[in-house]
């Protein structure tokens, strides 16, 4: 019988007081592993929401609008995406809105713009809003929002749309805000809905109370919180400076320059503002609390663009993942017209290139049945999704790759790692629970907050030495 193998010696930790062998590599191979690592790391994230509170079991993603996909490629760092560019994709490249609608004299920053050639919606706006003025002073990517004297926003030189999620950045401060869109309108609908009131004293002062909740729609709908939502730790100035990639130890670290255009969080949780007034707390004579802490948990997500395109791949049984360049031109060739000449199967408008679906939500506070027929619009609503795309899965994935500390390097070019880390993320519930956006390696996001790292994963960064951070030099634009 064969004698037994030796044992191992142990493991010896390395003495800190010599040399790192490392550190001899000459200068100019330092700069193409750092070029090559953070050329790794940067890719293209899809803007888009997610509605935890919805009929759909999957919590599909939704796009900013039913026409268009937004793109971003940037760093993601820490739950943060540093932008580095927006990829050209015609008018869906600019994630603000170009022109304001008023009937005032023409004002510095606004070019007068006729409505020839518009589309049916530009035209309606104008029709509703007044004439059509060009914003010229917005920015790369955003638009400027200007205040009036008493701090509401001045909308003769503030461009504004129907309510639709873009990118405001005010014009005096370094602050990202982002406009309300038809899901901030349908929570305030059914926040002051009267139709259904519970009440503890019958009909006495119900007349009243519906005049009250009647008026308190009015007025908040108009508030500045509810109709610009805050974005907490976003940037829209460009800077330049350096990103600390990796520290191999204690003398020797990775760096890369970088120039950026803006700073998004990965996941933030959008907040329709509630005024704590007696009506938001009421339990008596009126039961209206819980109406009015109705919500439909919404996060602003900044996803892979190649996790998405994973997604809707994988419902097709179709490998590799398609490029959004190869996406782009399926779609634009179906947007043309099918095979069978039966005219296009999208509109004709639009330039997006990952899938739609459209599904049915019908509201949480239904009217009578007799009035849904005389008012269809608060009976239900069409909700447009990106298909075959689940926020169940998605969340936990970003949560992996994003927000931990062992996990920096998660290759987001690899068709191969992004479909094992897409199958982790279907099949195994310990990954789901341990990646949750309440579990151990973040803080649970409030309302109105960005989802941020725990304090055990950034203790263990700090520890290890493999905090990757922007060390970004000086505040100014045109770097």
């Amino acid at each position: 019988m064969a004698a037994a193998a030796p044992p191992l010696p142990p493991v010896q930790p390395a003495d800190a007081a010599l040399p790192c062998p490392i550190a001899s590599l000459p200068e100019d191979l330092w700069f193409h592993i750092s070029d090559y690592v953070a050329a790794s790391l940067e890719a293209e994230f899809v803007v888009c929401t997610a509605r935890t509170v919805q009929h759909n079991p999957s919590l599909p993603l939704s796009p900013l609008d039913s026409k268009h996909d937004h793109v971003l490629t940037g760093v993601p760092i820490n739950g943060k995406l540093y932008i580095t560019d927006v990829p050209d994709l015609g008018s869906a490249s600019f994630l603000g809105e170009t022109h304001a609608y008023h009937n005032q004299a023409p004002v510095d920053g606004a070019e007068p713009d006729d409505d020839a050639g518009a589309d049916e919606d530009t035209q309606l706006a104008g029709v509703m809003l007044g004439r059509r003025y060009r914003v010229t002073d917005n920015g790369s990517w955003y638009s400027m929002l200007h205040r009036e004297w008493g701090g509401a926003a001045d909308y003769t030189r503030t461009a504004r749309f129907g309510p639709r999620h873009r990118f405001f950045k005010e014009a005096t401060a370094d602050k990202l805000r982002l406009r309300l869109s038809a899901d901030e309108v349908h929570v305030l609908a059914q926040r002051h809905c009267h139709y259904e009131i519970e009440t503890t004293q019958g009909q006495t002062g119900l007349p009243q109370m519906i005049h009250r909740l009647v008026n308190r729609k009015f007025q908040v709908e108009r508030l500045d919180a509810v109709q610009y939502l805050r974005i907490p730790g976003a940037s829209a100035t460009t800077k330049s400076g350096q990103l600390l990639v990796l520290a191999l130890c204690k003398g020797l670290k990775i760096r890369t320059k970088l120039r950026i255009c803006g700073v998004l969080p990965l996941l933030t949780r959008l907040d329709v503002y509630n005024p704590p007034d007696d009506l938001a707390t009421m339990e008596e004579p009126f039961r209206l609390r819980g109406q009015m802490s109705y919500s439909l948990n919404k996060w602003l997500v900044l996803a892979p663009h190649k996790w998405i395109a994973a997604m809707q791949n994988d419902a097709q049984q179709a490998l590799p993942i398609p490029t959004r360049h190869e996406m782009q031109v399926a779609a634009d060739l179906t947007r043309v017209g099918d095979a069978d000449d039966q005219g296009p199967r999208m509109a004709p408008d639009s330039t997006h290139h990952l899938h739609r679906d459209s599904s049915y939500e019908p509201p949480a506070n239904a009217p009578p049945p007799q009035l849904n027929v005389l008012m269809p619009a608060i009976a239900g609503r069409a909700v447009n999704v990106l298909e075959n795309t689940s926020f169940r899965l998605i969340a936990p994935m970003m949560v992996h790759a994003f927000f931990t500390c062992r996990n920096r390097f998660v290759n987001l070019t690899s068709d191969e790692s992004v479909l094992g880390l897409l199958a982790r993320a279907q099949n195994d519930p310990i990954f789901q629970e341990e990646f949750s956006l309440t579990g151990p390696h973040v803080v649970p996001a409030k309302e109105g907050k960005a989802l941020k790292c725990s304090k055990t994963s950034q203790s263990a960064e700090g520890h290890f030495g493999m905090t990757p951070e922007m060390e970004l030099f000086g505040g100014f634009a045109g770097v």
